[in-house]
């Protein structure tokens, strides 16, 4: 299944708010993101994380990529966890956070 260009582009713009929202609280605590982090998910209008398509496959990349611990909606968990990669499930962006900086 081939997914249009434009759907491409928005999911792509999905996926970066959830992490420019993220990057931008590191700047307001003074505090830097983990290295070995990425961020799946989409972020709704109230705060939360919504699950996103194929999050196996997004999480097998990040691992690929070096990545150890993976934020993502808590309803999208995914089966298969790659081997030396932490899940960590969240609702919203606050609890995103406080798991973050806390």
């Amino acid at each position: 299944m081939t997914v249009p260009s434009d759907r491409r582009t928005s999911l792509r713009r999905i996926l970066f708010i959830f992490l420019a929202t993220v990057a931008l609280a590191s700047s307001v605590y003074d505090r830097s993101l983990p290295a070995d982090a990425a961020f799946i998910g989409e972020l709704g209008l109230g705060g939360e994380i919504r699950t996103v398509s194929q999050a196996d496959r997004r999480v097998a990349e990040a691992a690929n990529m070096g990545i150890q611990r993976v934020y993502l909606a808590e309803r999208g968990m995914p089966k298969r966890v790659p081997r030396g990669v932490e899940l960590i499930g969240v609702r919203t962006i606050q609890d995103a956070l406080r798991r973050l900086f806390t």
